[in-house]
């Protein structure tokens, strides 16, 4: 995993990682906070684009590592919770695993300089007032809802953009996010590939356990399968469950199995699971590591007693 965890680095934004305080609220709950101009609104059909001009990074990157961090935390906290046993159960455990891999996610792309983000009604007013004589970008009002955010670190400018209709919620869109930043360590890993080539197979098995299909991915439905269908072989009262409760837990409490093939969907979730959250707690690891003014460094000491199980 450490060669994988390279990778990585290419896409860290060094403002985000190396943030010496970490803000405690949203980052669309704070826009008053930032100081940006408001270059376009683009609000035609079933889609709405918006970009902002950040005129001083430093809020704007304490706010994003706070949500960052946040995720990070509740990652590794649901990963120790995971260890938890329950006698001849296991749903919980498998639920708790998914959860810390979903909020790893979260971390990961945040830390990348993308996210999802919901616009308020405030928000809105914001952007709005923000325009100064931009009218030529501007084409109507922002939508209020859920959007997906990416920051250029070259031109300084957030882009958001709402995400057309969808079913699943904000997990698809998570998943779909996580599916771009795969892609981009399989770019990444294909300049050395004889450096990478092993990582290069792993990503490639990992992606395709992910997503199921256009639009479709294995994590969240297996969840939703536990959660609601009671299937899974992870409920006591499911059909010849014992031996799968006995696995399945094994399988969380020991280190990744690098071979991902001829596993059942909730072995492989699991393991899938793992590299998501191996991922995201060795980039934190890199950044308390460089940056030790950063705010990485405070949480690592703070909450050590959590990351020991990271």
């Amino acid at each position: 995993m450490q060669k994988l965890s390279r990778l990585v680095l290419p896409n860290l934004v060094s403002g985000i990682v190396s943030a010496r305080r970490s803000a405690h609220d949203r980052l669309f709950e704070s826009l008053s906070d930032l100081d940006f101009i408001t270059r376009k609104i683009d609000n035609v059909g079933q889609s709405c684009t918006v970009e902002l001009q950040i005129l001083s990074e430093p809020p704007f990157f304490n706010l994003l590592a706070g949500e960052a961090h946040r995720f990070f935390l509740a990652s590794v906290i649901s990963k120790q919770r995971s260890f938890q046993q329950q006698e001849n159960n296991a749903a919980w455990q498998v639920i708790e695993h998914y959860y810390a891999a979903y909020y790893a996610i979260h971390y990961l792309i945040r830390v990348s300089g993308i996210g999802l983000c919901n616009l308020d009604a405030s928000s809105v007013s914001k952007i709005e007032q923000c325009c100064y004589g931009a009218s030529s970008g501007i084409n109507g009002t922002p939508v209020r809802g859920l959007y997906v955010i990416r920051y250029n670190a070259d031109t300084q400018v957030i882009t958001m953009k709402k995400p057309q209709a969808r079913s699943g919620g904000s997990h698809v869109d998570a998943w779909k996010l996580w599916i771009e930043f795969i892609d981009r360590l399989m770019a990444n890993s294909e300049q050395d590939m004889s450096e990478y080539a092993s990582e290069a197979l792993l990503l490639s098995l990992h992606k395709r356990f992910v997503q199921r299909s256009v639009g479709h991915f294995n994590p969240p439905i297996l969840r939703g399968e536990i959660n609601y269908q009671f299937k899974g072989g992870v409920w006591p009262f499911e059909r010849s469950s014992a031996n799968s409760i006995r696995s399945l837990k094994n399988s969380i409490l020991a280190p990744l199995n690098s071979s991902l093939e001829s596993l059942t969907p909730w072995e492989g979730l699991v393991e899938n699971n793992k590299i998501i959250m191996e991922l995201a707690v060795r980039t934190f690891d890199h950044a308390a590591e460089n940056y030790p003014q950063s705010i990485c460094r405070s949480l690592k000491n703070k909450y050590k007693k959590f990351l020991e199980y990271a």
